[in-house]
């Protein structure tokens, strides 16, 4: 039980901790992997490896900040949101994560050809996975809009949800509004 406590203790801390970073910090967390596998790879191999890789990390990041937005947001009373997220998210990370790894697993064949040969099921699961995260922008935006405002309307939420799209220039107008939902429910 005390293990149970303490691991849902650090969750929290690090989901707190999501939630407060400062939109220049989380951008740098979205930019580095990728911007580092450019810069240290060599070869046509390495650039396909660290790229993966830098994906996966880029990845694991920005769904970890979708995760504390929804999870927070919903904490008074959105359950069908945040089973509905959980779902999709789930769904989406794992996919784009096989993609990831077998694109890390199978560098050497696609540097020599110069494309990455991706299995016909992955594509369908690709493009699932796509729409379920797609699915999950809504949420998030929904979720975010409604805080701000009382009364969100689907065509205000299209904004947010555009930026949640293009995640590390969107960052830099949702992380301070998310900071000041926070500050607000926080207090």
């Amino acid at each position: 039980m005390f293990y149970l406590v303490l691991r849902s203790q650090k969750i929290l801390r690090v989901s707190n901790m999501f939630l407060k970073l400062k939109p220049w910090l989380l951008f740098f967390m979205l930019i580095c992997s990728p911007l580092a596998s450019s810069i240290l790879a060599s070869s046509q191999e390495e650039i396909v490896r660290y790229g993966a890789f830098a994906n996966i990390i880029s990845l694991v990041i920005y769904g970890l900040w979708l995760w504390c937005i929804v999870s927070f947001l919903s904490r008074n009373g959105a359950a069908y949101h945040l089973i509905v997220f959980k779902g999709c998210w789930f769904f989406a990370i794992m996919v784009f994560a096989i993609y990831n790894l077998n694109t890390f697993a199978f560098a050497d064949i696609s540097a020599t050809t110069g494309e990455v040969s991706i299995p016909e099921v992955l594509k369908i699961l690709l493009s699932f996975a796509f729409f379920s995260l797609l699915i999950c922008l809504w949420i998030v935006s929904k979720l975010l809009k409604r805080e701000e405002q009382s009364t969100a309307q689907d065509s205000s939420m299209v904004f947010y949800f555009i930026l949640f799209l293009l995640f590390p220039i969107g960052v830099w107008v949702l992380q301070p509004k998310v900071n000041r939902v926070y500050q607000l429910k926080h207090l």
